[in-house]
């Protein structure tokens, strides 16, 4: 089933701007009917809820209550609900003349005189639908969306920037286009325009709902030719808040990256909102497409999808004192931002919601732009001071203008929802349901690579060459929060690392351990402790041993593996209690091969190599011990011909 642009073209109460539009066919869509011939249940289907929303409308009027005001969703969003199905959000109470505009409830939904049209052919608007479940959504509701190639798009030719304009309160994504003259812009531009639903218009980006927005983004560049160094996102009202979000928890290097962020009259704390106090509002936020639950019982669904969080004890006075720690757009620190509202917004807490937001970016560091306004009024000269109408569009668009995403920010911070890659570490979360916090700064010139205070991690994985450092040694410098400890992993270095010297006494860092298929190292920063440390490479360091598995249960079996080089021809294996830097033969070795250490001899075969089981004693003094091992390789000659890299021989 298609929507349809024919349910765009019928009447609904407002002007609408005139434009010629058509329907594409969706991914694994049967091309049963063409735009040129809507499919007559889809008329059947919009005559049908004309005709529900004429009676209730006749009944209220009856009834001698205030006069409903409707900005001409109510079809688009019932028209959406027949093709996703209805996820059981309560119906929207009525927006009437005398509804208290102090609220997103009823704010988003008040209808203003639509902005004129550009003058010239318009370009068709199309319609977009995803299925549902693999390959789809990956949800189990499909989505709904609007998009506008333009009129001088090129299938072939340089790939055009991408703009994601997102809907405020259950404002359909049909409302961006009529309500603002984005889509017109992007057209002026050569840009490619993006509305998405997010599945329901009154989801406040709920996970659910930023992956439908994840899904249609990748479907427009999966099929159009758009530039993924230049997708700009920006939102209204909610959406400014679901705008925010989504750019701040997508900080993948290898995925979709917002280049650039706009917010207009934007609200970005859903605890806050919750406690705005409309009962409405409360019962739609605790819905399971949103938090499931209210913020008392279920705070972190809530920050999790906010850019800012507001501390509740600070209430009355909105928005409340904002707590840094617990807003992710602390993220934003390589996004561009630009900021825009109304003065007198009629939601009350708008106005210094967005000062704070303009403050925040700018002490970490955001090139942030802030334009409020005052006094804006709609095309009839009726007060918009809630409304598109705030947005200067060309203005926004000449903030986006040329700029790509930042993919790799040299210095970042990354507060972290569900872990994952930021920049140039990954996370591995060591609780769920909180943040990961992981401060990150890089200096290629100098060789330096710093991985500060981190927080509710259980592993953090630098990648020195992404990072930009080519040459060794490498001077890293990590710390972890008070309370927190985790393992850092050090790789994609420009060669081989051998061992770590600390910065400042020069000898060997002990309990490093080494993983030679990755090229890494490994270490546990303990809680509240800092390493200063430089990474080496050796020139001896060639050849690699490793024992699997590892650790190893006392009273089971090892394997034990030496791969060196065909000249190699045995193995002087280490098995020690102590590490220190010493110097063997003109090589350098970091274990002590005195008693009680363990030396026996190994004969390797004609590619250098030898692989044999090792049975462990069931000893329990064993249990959790760590034994440094190396091997010194010989050719027969006087002089070591390599040496191995270092392992934590480890028993369970």
């Amino acid at each position: 089933m298609r929507f349809v642009d024919a349910v765009d073209a019928l009447p609904c109460g407002r002007t609408r701007r005139s434009r010629m539009e058509s329907t594409q066919l969706a991914p694994g869509e049967s091309p049963e009917t063409t735009p040129s011939e809507p499919m007559p249940m889809s008329r059947l289907l919009t005559t049908a809820l004309l005709g529900v929303l004429a009676t209730g409308a006749h009944a209220q009027q009856a009834s001698g209550s205030a006069r409903i005001l409707s900005n001409g969703d109510e079809v688009h969003r019932a028209a959406r609900i027949a093709l996703t199905g209805d996820l059981g959000l309560p119906a929207l109470e009525p927006v009437r003349a005398n509804s208290a505009r102090t609220s997103i409830y009823f704010a988003d939904r008040v209808p203003h005189a639509p902005q004129a049209a550009a003058a010239g052919t318009p370009p068709t608007m199309f319609d977009g639908f995803i299925p549902k479940g693999p390959g789809g959504t990956e949800t189990d509701k499909p989505e709904i969306f609007k998009y506008q190639l333009g009129n001088s798009y090129d299938a072939n030719g340089p790939a055009h920037p991408l703009v994601v304009a997102y809907h405020g309160f259950s404002n359909s994504a049909n409302s961006v286009g009529v309500q603002s003259l984005i889509d017109e812009e992007a057209d002026a531009r050569g840009w490619v325009y993006l509305a998405p639903t997010g599945l329901d218009d009154g989801l406040f980006g709920s996970p659910i709902c930023q992956q439908h927005i994840q899904v249609v983004i990748q479907w427009m560049l999966d099929n159009h030719n758009v530039d993924p160094e230049r997708i700009y996102m920006l939102g209204f009202s909610m959406g400014g808040g679901v705008a925010s979000s989504f750019t701040a928890r997508h900080r993948d290097p290898d995925g979709i990256m917002i280049a650039a962020l706009g917010l207009v009259s934007g609200t970005y704390d859903w605890t806050l909102t919750w406690n705005d106090g409309i009962p409405a509002t409360q019962t739609w936020l605790e819905h399971p497409y949103n938090f499931g639950d209210t913020p008392s019982n279920s705070p972190w669904a809530y920050q999790q999808s906010s850019a800012l969080y507001f501390d509740p004890s600070t209430y009355p006075a909105l928005p409340g004192v904002l707590d840094s720690g617990l807003s992710m757009a602390t993220n934003l620190h390589a996004v561009p931002t630009y900021i825009t509202y109304d003065t007198g917004d009629t939601i009350l807490h708008i106005p210094p919601m967005n000062e704070a937001y303009g403050s925040l970016l700018s002490t970490i560091g955001t090139e942030v732009t802030t334009i409020p306004v005052s006094g804006t009024v709609d095309g009839s000269g009726a007060p918009a001071a809630h409304s598109w109408w705030v947005l200067d569009e060309a203005d926004l668009f000449d903030f986006f203008d040329g700029r790509v995403a930042a993919r790799v920010p040299a210095e970042f911070a990354a507060q972290q929802d569900l872990g994952g890659p930021a920049s140039w570490i990954r996370t591995t979360q060591l609780a769920t349901g909180a943040f990961t916090w992981v401060g990150g700064s890089a200096d290629p010139l100098n060789g330096t690579i710093v991985v500060a205070d981190v927080e509710n991690a259980a592993l953090v994985e630098v990648d020195v060459g992404a990072a930009g450092l080519t040459s060794m040694p490498v001077q890293i410098s990590a710390s972890s929060a008070p309370g927190h400890s985790f393992e850092l992993r050090l790789t994609g270095f420009p060669q081989s690392p051998s061992y770590m010297l600390d910065a400042s006494s020069g000898d060997i860092v002990t309990l490093v351990d080494s993983d030679p298929a990755s090229g890494s190292l490994i270490y546990r920063v303990e809680s509240g402790a800092t390493l200063n440390a430089s990474v080496q490479h050796d020139l001896d360091w060639t050849a690699s041993f490793t024992t699997t598995p590892n650790p190893v249960a006392i009273g089971n079996t090892t394997r034990v593996e030496v791969d060196a080089s065909a000249s190699a021809t045995g193995a002087w294996l280490i098995v020690a209690l102590d590490e220190a830097l010493l110097s063997v033969k003109g090589v350098h070795i970091a274990v002590v091969p005195v008693p009680p250490a363990l030396v026996l001899f190994v004969p390797l075969d004609a590619q250098g190599d030898v692989s044999f089981p090792a049975d462990i004693p069931g000893d329990p003094l064993l249990q959790g011990l760590r034994l440094p091992t190396q091997a010194i390789l010989t050719n027969g000659s006087a002089s070591p011909d390599a040496v191995t890299n270092l392992w934590g021989f480890r028993f369970d």
